[in-house]
């Protein structure tokens, strides 16, 4: 009896201290509008409601860009992965990505 109760109790406390590993996916779409009468690019990011998928510096670092392909290594080197693009021209050309990036759900809020 003795050792069901320590075993019971080193279950318990083992359970207590086991940290949520469960991984959920985010997306995020970055848009690039060529500049008039230029080859340069201005981006934008759109990852919806939830703020902690970039970091203000990761935004930042995107803006300051000025080619698709910088921006394309960028955002691969900061762990998203490329899903989509899609690229349409009215009067400039601009091109939309979709990203995803796995995420402990502990980190994002969730």
């Amino acid at each position: 009896m003795k050792k069901l109760f320590t075993l019971m109790i080193l279950l318990v406390s083992l359970g207590a201290n086991a940290q949520d590993t469960t991984r959920i996916e985010q997306y995020c779409e970055v848009t690039a509008v060529q500049r008039a009468f230029s080859k340069k690019f201005n981006f934008s990011v759109e990852y919806g409601e939830n703020k902690d998928a970039w970091n203000k510096d990761q935004v930042e670092g995107l803006l300051n860009l000025h080619s698709t392909i910088d921006a394309l290594n960028y955002i691969g080197k900061i762990g998203w992965k490329l899903v989509a693009s899609t690229q349409y021209t009215t009067g400039m050309t601009t091109f939309q990505y979709i990203f995803k990036k796995e995420f402990l759900k502990k980190d994002i809020g969730y």
